[in-house]
């Protein structure tokens, strides 16, 4: 069994320097996202977001962010290396941050996480609890669709 570890990290971190070649290689060459929007005011010193970063055997595989923005906690650009993708990453990332949000011990205690995910990543997000609460919309040049979960709805297993 591979051992992994996720870390929160700021953005100022020497590990950040993973984040952002993860997102790189996954949103804007793989995805050909719109590379000058993929790092904005969420990635920021000042801004009030926890980067996770998953690393299996000592190697960064994944990352998510989780910004606290004026409409709430968000969940945002995870993004999995291609060689990493089907074996549950993914997954125990989103789990890991929703854990986060949710945990009433945290100065960042949410009672609901927004995301806004890629159209072809809504069953991914169903899997946990998300629901969709909006009409399709396009970020970075590719196709989203807004989601909610509330805190009574994700259930870590």
């Amino acid at each position: 069994m591979n051992k992994t570890e996720i870390k929160i990290i700021p953005s100022t971190s020497a590990e950040f320097e993973y984040i952002k070649s993860i997102r790189t290689q996954v949103f804007i060459n793989e995805l050909h996202a719109d590379g000058t929007k993929e790092f904005d005011e969420y990635d920021l010193p000042s801004a009030n977001t926890k980067h996770f970063i998953l690393f299996d055997e000592g190697t960064p595989v994944a990352t998510a962010r989780l910004a606290f923005t004026p409409s709430g906690a968000k969940l945002g650009r995870i993004a999995v290396l291609k060689q990493y993708r089907s074996k549950g990453f993914g997954a125990s990332l989103v789990k890991a941050v929703l854990t986060y949000a949710f945990a009433e011990n945290t100065v960042d205690f949410a009672e609901y996480v927004l995301v806004d995910a890629r159209a072809e990543a809504v069953p991914f997000y169903k899997q946990f609890g998300f629901a969709p609460i909006g009409k399709v919309f396009t970020d970075r040049g590719l196709p989203h669709i807004p989601m909610c979960i509330d805190k009574g709805v994700f259930v870590n297993e």
